[in-house]
C-alpha cells in the first residue's frame, strides 16, 4: 500500500495519543495529535494534570516506558515510583526525540468525530470527519485568529486515544449533597493537604487515590472519615516484604508487586489453572503478602470470600496503623442519606440505623468513567458504548478494533494498561492502517467480542478487579498478532542467557522489538540487560535483623 500523504487523526495527547503517533510515522502515515490541554500528557499533563503533588506511579517506572525509549536512561531519580513532573518529563523527552511536537494541535476540543462514507459498497474506502473548536491561535492544524468556530478537516484514519480517565464519575446523581455547605471537589482537583488544616474531611471511596489522600490528610486535618463500601480488600504497600521459600525465616526479598508478579513464567503458568484455583491461589498469595490484613480488625479478610476473585488495593505502609489507631475512622455499611449545612445523615444499608456526621470538606474519590461522548451515534452503537460502565465500557476487539468499522482503531480504552500495552495497540493500529498486516477474520472477531460481553454481564461477585487479569498474557497475545511476539522455544536453543532474561525476570517490553516488522536489536537488548541487572539486585535476599 502507498501510504504517502495518507492522514492519521489522534485524538488525544498522553501516552496513547503520543506513541500512536510515533507508530503512525513509523508506518509512513501522518498523524495530527488533538489535545484539549496546553501541553502532552493527559493525565501527567503539567496544565491540567489530575495528579496531586505528592502523588506517584502505583506501578514502578519501569511499566511507564515504551520499548525503544529506555525509561532508566530517560528519568532522573532512582526512586522506583515517579511522580507527575518525573512522568510528563518522560514523555517530553520522548516526543522531542520522535519529533512528534509538530504534529500537535494543543488547547483544542473535539466535538465530533464521523464516518465518510466514499463508496457504499466498500467500506475500506471510509474516512473520518473530525470537528473541533480551537482555543488559541497556536496550533499546527491551522492559522486562523483565535475563536470558537467549528473547524473540521477529514482524514483517512482515526485513532481514540483519550483514555479510561477522561472524566470523572458522576457521584452524587439525586443533588443529595446540593443542600451541603462544605466544600465538595474530585480527587483529580486535590493537589495538597496544606489547606485542608484543622477541618473535617470526609473521603468517599477508598480505591488507590482515597487511601492515599487519607493518609496525607491525618497530619493536617482535624479528622478524617472514608466510606468504604467494599468488605473485603487486601491491603498491601508498594514494596513487600516476603519470606522467600526454603529460606530462614530472618531471610526476606523487599520489591515492588509489579516485580514480583509480572514474570512471564508465571504468568504462563498460572493461566493454565482452572479459574477456581487461580482465584484460590492469588488470594492465598496475597494473604502471605499483606501480613497486616491478619492483624488488624479493621481488614481481616473472611475467608468465605477465598472463593471470590481478590480484590487488591496498593496503600502505603502507614494506612492500617491509621485506621487501627483511629486516625483514619471507616464508614462501612452507611450511604449518604441527606445533607443540611455541614451535618450529613448516614442511613444503614437495612435502612435501620441513621448516623450523624459533621464535615468541612468532601472529597469524591470515585474514579472515572471512558468519555466517548464525541463520537457520533453511530460509532457509539456499534461499540455498544456504555458511558457509566467503568468496567467494560465498549466492546471492541482485544480493546482496540470495532467489527463492522474500518480504518478507525482504539489506544488505551480500557483499565489496566501499562505503557506496554498502548504502545503494542498503537503498533496494531497503525500496521493495519498501513497495509503491513491484516484484519483478523469475522469469526475471531464475534468469538473475541461475546467473550467480552460476558465479562461485562457477569455477577459483580465473579468478576476480577481488571477485565483483563494478565497484562503480560494480554501484552503477548496482541504481540502475536502484530508478529512481534519472540519465539521463547528458537531462542531458548539458540541463546539461553536472553531466554532467561525475556522468560524469568519481570517483564520487558523491550523483547517486543528484539523481531517483526520495526525491530530494533540492539536496542532492545541493552532495555533487556538494565531490566535484568535491576531484577537481580531487587531480588537479592537480605537478612533482617
Amino acid at each position: 500500500m502507498n501510504n504517502k500523504d495518507k492522514t492519521v487523526a489522534i485524538i488525544g495527547g498522553g501516552p496513547s495519543g503520543l506513541v500512536s503517533a510515533k507508530s503512525s510515522i513509523e508506518c509512513g502515515l501522518l498523524p495530527t495529535i488533538f489535545e484539549k490541554n496546553l501541553d502532552i500528557g493527559g493525565t501527567w499533563s503539567n496544565s491540567n494534570t489530575k495528579a496531586w503533588n505528592s502523588m506517584k506511579t502505583n506501578v514502578t517506572k519501569y511499566f511507564c516506558g515504551f520499548s525503544d525509549f529506555s525509561i532508566e536512561d530517560n528519568t532522573d531519580e532512582n526512586s522506583l515510583f515517579l511522580n507527575q513532573p518525573q512522568v510528563f518529563n518522560y514523555l517530553y523527552k520522548y516526543a522531542e526525540h520522535f519529533n512528534l511536537l509538530k504534529h500537535i494541535n494543543y488547547n483544542c476540543t473535539v466535538l465530533n468525530v464521523s464516518r465518510v462514507i466514499i463508496d457504499e459498497k466498500d467500506k475500506n474506502k471510509d474516512k473520518w470527519k473530525i470537528q473541533w473548536i480551537n482555543n488559541n491561535n497556536n496550533n499546527n492544524v491551522n492559522n486562523n485568529e483565535m475563536d470558537q468556530s467549528i473547524q473540521e478537516k477529514i482524514f483517512d484514519y482515526v485513532i481514540i486515544a483519550t483514555g479510561v480517565n477522561s472524566k470523572e464519575m458522576t457521584f452524587d446523581k439525586m443533588g443529595i449533597l446540593n443542600n451541603f455547605k462544605g466544600g465538595i471537589i474530585h480527587s483529580k482537583d486535590y493537589k495538597s493537604p496544606d489547606s485542608y488544616k484543622d477541618k473535617r474531611v470526609l473521603i468517599i471511596g477508598n480505591s488507590f487515590s482515597g487511601s492515599q489522600i487519607a493518609t496525607e490528610l491525618t497530619k493536617y486535618a482535624s479528622s478524617v472519615h472514608q466510606i468504604v463500601r467494599r468488605k473485603n480488600q487486601w491491603i498491601i504497600p508498594e514494596v513487600v516484604n516476603y519470606n522467600p521459600p526454603n529460606t530462614p525465616p530472618s531471610v526476606e526479598i523487599n520489591a515492588p508487586l509489579d516485580i514480583l508478579f509480572y514474570i512471564r513464567k508465571q504468568s504462563y503458568e498460572t493461566s493454565k489453572l482452572p479459574r477456581d484455583q487461580f482465584i484460590q491461589l492469588s488470594n492465598n498469595i496475597l494473604k502471605q503478602l499483606s501480613k497486616n490484613n491478619l492483624n488488624s480488625d479493621n481488614f481481616k479478610y473472611d475467608s468465605n470470600d477465598f472463593n471470590n476473585p481478590p480484590y487488591l488495593l496498593l496503600a502505603g505502609n502507614e494506612y492500617i496503623p491509621l485506621v487501627d489507631n483511629g486516625k483514619i475512622k471507616l464508614i462501612r455499611n452507611f450511604n449518604i442519606y441527606s445533607a443540611n449545612g455541614n451535618e450529613i445523615t448516614m442511613i444503614s444499608n437495612d435502612n435501620n440505623t441513621q448516623e450523624k456526621h459533621h464535615f468541612d470538606e468532601i472529597i469524591l474519590s470515585t474514579g472515572y468513567e471512558t468519555d466517548l461522548s464525541f463520537l457520533d451515534k453511530e460509532i457509539q452503537d456499534e461499540i455498544k458504548y456504555i458511558k457509566n460502565d467503568s468496567y467494560v465500557s465498549c466492546l471492541l476487539y482485544k480493546n482496540v478494533f470495532p467489527k463492522n468499522l474500518k480504518n478507525i482503531g482504539f489506544v488505551g480504552i480500557a483499565t489496566q494498561l501499562f505503557f506496554s500495552l498502548m504502545e503494542l495497540m498503537a503498533r496494531w493500529v497503525t500496521m493495519v492502517f498501513s497495509g503491513v498486516i491484516n484484519l483478523p477474520s469475522y469469526k475471531e472477531f464475534d468469538d473475541e467480542i461475546n467473550r467480552q460481553l460476558e465479562i461485562r454481564n457477569s455477577d459483580i461477585k465473579n468478576k476480577f478487579q481488571f477485565p483483563y487479569i494478565d497484562p503480560v498474557i494480554h501484552s503477548d497475545e496482541i504481540a502475536k498478532e502484530i508478529g512481534c511476539l519472540p519465539n521463547f522455544e528458537e531462542i531458548k536453543l539458540n541463546n539461553p542467557e536472553l531466554y532467561d532474561i525475556l522468560w524469568n525476570s519481570f517483564f520487558c517490553n523491550a523483547g517486543f522489538r528484539l523481531n517483526g516488522p520495526f525491530s530494533n536489536v540492539t536496542t532492545a537488548k541493552k532495555i533487556l540487560n538494565q531490566y535484568n541487572n535491576i531484577f537481580k539486585k531487587i531480588m537479592q535476599p537480605k537478612l533482617n535483623n
